[in-house]
């Protein structure tokens, strides 16, 4: 049975959807909070919803339109019931199926995208079809590209760029590079359908060209290295394999491919062999592609590497604690906070939401079960492009760019993340596998009319209801969130009243949606912001701050305790102490709470020491103080703190400890500059000499350095280098003179100091 007329507009409808939504990755709506994240996943979400329902309704009438179960239609449908019961036996089910707005990942995420697989695959039933659908996707990429262009030139089209990585409409070089890369195969994929058409050629070769130049200026090292690898391995593989891949083409074909690998093999060894040379040290790209430092105490924008195999050990320690279904989406915050690595601190990365690792990311998402399945999935779609070059169904070269897609995606994975950026043309080359591996459907079947349509109406309502629980209402969440930002920032110009600030953030959370543990955050920072204000009422103030406490314990006592959450209402009660003198014992509570889910996180407990201080507890707060050093003592801030608490406690043994380990010659200005009047406080004046000595060589433009020193100096009878030093700030700060003259007098006099 025929399309009927209705029905072939609805299929045409769908087949342009489908094509439009490449395009959604242009979309960054600036009025949202995570512009480069909401925006483009909610108009995703929204699209695969209303085209689902349409599609609905014709698959139930006609088989042609239904996926068919093929290897991957099954494989992918098996791992996502697996993430599916993964997310639920996890410790936060509520985070891993629903994620937040800043990642608006989750399995709601995933669940879209089977979709979107889906009908990719049932709808586009013809070479024609997907040839426009890759041409939109192409298209898409080359005007995120051309963006790039742009923002590498200093022309901001949208929201403002980098000028040394390139980030376009992505937010993040680490997000565009993948993006490009996975469509750099595109123009590859195509040209061989075109070759004979110079027009096409042409441009085909002009984009990949713009793909390449974009891919340089993010300077991603992740991205080069899987470009390099699968262009490697696809020329290793046609060179050894020439005469069955192309056996019409004579061997001048296979030295091509032969020259091409050795060109991808030399050449980065070539660029190895002189990163010391100016000509890669002048240019950043360059520069940043050859360094690879992993030394801990490298603290150079490059050094990276060590950063990730210390959360790549954190990743595995979580693996090995939950190995068969892992921890289900969105729990790397769990693993990373139980397993911190206290050297992450001197890196200044007090945060990673993701290892950085798509096996490890499997893993830890899934367990064993679920990478089982992916890695399956991985195999039968290269099995398939084999067989399909093996048995003709589509040609070498086709099979080629295919390939090399996939180990792109899959090396890239190695170093980095998945975002929409990436998950949509892998899912997208998925079912494009399948469509040119499988055979062409001609048959047809129609259920009962009746059945059918009312089966449609059900449908559809379903999704509209689902439509408006996983975008609608979110959408209004955030939109309100955004309101109530603004209405903030006029309060702190002081253009509104703290009773419209409250207001609006009981809207914003009135909407109970995902994003309520990101609404809290931002009303706690608020809340910090009030506790502070010289312009509102005690009582004011207190109300606020309890409003913002009782929404975070809301959100701290849920599952899956966030350490994040536990020093965000610590720092809330610690800025709020003046208002309720029981403050401190709760945020003294929060705080225990947080080391004992992160006991290696050394912030944790200074911040913990320094309320012990507060609170007349010194020896407590040194115990906290020693034991944040010893995680680490390379470091120097935590024995810094100690280091100045045990000179006002009267230490002296843990001062001769950290003297001892730590020479004043290893301590930068600013940890000096805290030093020195803990020694003098402590009156150990001849310790404080060498400090300030060694700050005047560090910084010899401060004028309190010369003074203080001088008037050292002059303690210790030193006069000629007394007055040297004293008359050396008043040259620095003239300013300074009438408070220095005294000094100076009784210097030249040879008096005591007064």
């Amino acid at each position: 049975m025929s399309l009927s007329i209705r029905e072939t507009k609805v299929s045409h409808a769908i087949k342009v959807g489908l094509c439009i939504i490449p395009f959604l990755l242009l979309y960054v709506p600036s009025a949202l909070i995570f512009p480069y994240s909401t925006g483009k996943a909610f108009a995703f979400r929204i699209a695969v919803a209303i085209l689902f329902a349409l599609w609905v309704g014709l698959a139930l009438r006609h088989k042609n339109y239904r996926p068919r179960p093929t290897p991957i239609f099954k494989i992918i449908t098996v791992l996502v019931a697996i993430v599916l019961v993964a997310d639920l036996l996890g410790p936060n089910p509520q985070h891993a199926l629903w994620s937040n707005y800043e990642k608006m990942d989750g399995f709601i995420s995933l669940f879209h995208l089977y979709l979107y697989y889906t009908m990719l695959t049932a709808v586009f039933r013809d070479e024609r079809d997907w040839t426009r659908f890759l041409f939109s996707m192409l298209s898409a990429s080359t005007l995120v590209a051309i963006h790039a262009l742009f923002e590498r030139a200093g022309i901001m089209l949208f929201l403002p760029g980098s000028s040394l990585r390139v980030q376009s409409i992505t937010g993040n070089a680490v997000i565009l590079a993948p993006y490009i890369l996975l469509h750099l195969w595109l123009p590859l994929l195509l040209v061989r359908s075109y070759w004979y058409r110079w027009q096409y050629v042409a441009v085909l070769t002009a984009v990949f060209l713009v793909d390449l130049l974009v891919i340089y200026f993010t300077a991603t090292r992740a991205v080069f290295v899987a470009l390099f690898v699968a262009v490697a391995l696809l020329c290793g593989i046609a060179a050894a394999l020439f005469p069955r891949l192309f056996p019409h083409h004579k061997g001048k074909g296979r030295r091509w491919f032969i020259g091409i690998l050795a060109l991808f093999v030399f050449a980065p060894l070539l660029l190895w062999q002189f990163r010391d040379s100016q000509i890669v040290t002048g240019n950043y790209a360059l520069h940043r592609l050859t360094s690879y430092e992993t030394m801990m105490d490298d603290y150079s924008p490059y050094a990276t590497v060590g950063t990730r195999l210390m959360v790549w050990k954190m990743a595995w320690n979580g693996i090995v604690e939950r190995p068969l279904l892992g921890w289900g989406q969105e729990s790397f915050y769990l693993v990373f906070q139980k397993y911190y690595d206290p050297a992450l601190f001197a890196k200044l990365e007090p945060w990673y939401d993701r290892p950085h690792n798509v096996v490890l990311r499997t893993l830890l998402d899934a367990g064993i079960v679920g990478t089982s399945v992916y890695i399956a999935l991985l195999v039968a779609v290269l099995g398939m492009i084999w067989k399909g070059v093996r048995d003709e169904r589509f040609s070498p070269w086709l099979g080629l760019s295919l390939v090399g897609f996939f180990i792109s995606y899959f090396v890239q994975g190695l170093f980095s993340y998945d975002t929409l950026h990436t998950y949509l043309p892998f899912f997208a080359m998925l079912a494009y596998v399948e469509f040119a591996y499988s055979e062409r459907r001609v048959d047809a079947f129609t259920a009962s009319e009746k059945r059918s349509w009312s089966l449609s109406v059900v449908a559809v309502v379903s999704v509209v209801m689902a439509m408006y629980w996983t975008s609608i209402q979110p959408l209004r969440q955030i939109f309100a969130l955004g309101d109530a930002l603004v209405i903030s920032d006029r309060f702190e110009r002081g253009e509104s009243f703290l009773g419209e600030v409250e207001a609006a953030y009981a809207e914003v959370l009135s909407y109970e949606s995902f994003g309520n543990g990101e609404a809290c955050e931002e009303l706690a920072r608020t809340a910090i912001e009030v506790a502070e204000s010289a312009h509102v009422g005690v009582e004011e103030k207190k109300r606020f701050v309890l409003f913002a406490l009782a929404e975070l314990r809301e959100q701290i006592e849920g599952p899956g305790k966030n350490v994040k959450h536990l020093l965000l209402a610590a720092l809330l009660l610690r800025n709020a102490r003046s208002l309720d003198p029981s403050f401190i014992a709760e945020e003294e509570e929060y705080l225990l709470e947080a080391i004992a889910l992160s006991p290696a996180k050394q912030p944790t407990q200074i911040n913990l020491a320094g309320l012990y201080i507060n609170t007349g507890r010194g020896d407590a707060a040194l115990k906290l103080l020693k034991n944040a050093w010893e995680l680490d003592p390379r470091f120097l801030q935590p024995a810094r703190y100690l280091l100045i608490t045990a000179l006002a406690e009267g230490r002296v043994d843990l001062v001769a400890e950290v003297e001892s380990k730590i020479p004043f010659a290893r301590w930068t200005v600013d940890d000096l500059s805290q030093l020195g009047p803990a020694y003098r406080q402590a009156q150990d004046f001849e310790s404080a000499l060498i400090i300030y000595e060694r700050l005047v060589e560090l910084a010899p433009e401060n004028a309190e350095f010369h003074f203080v020193c001088g008037v050292l100096y002059l303690y210790f009878t030193r006069y000629e280098q007394a007055l040297h030093s004293l008359q050396e700030a008043v040259r620095l700060e003239p300013e300074r003179a009438g408070v220095v003259r005294k000094y100076i007098d009784s210097t030249q006099t040879r008096r005591a100091v007064p």
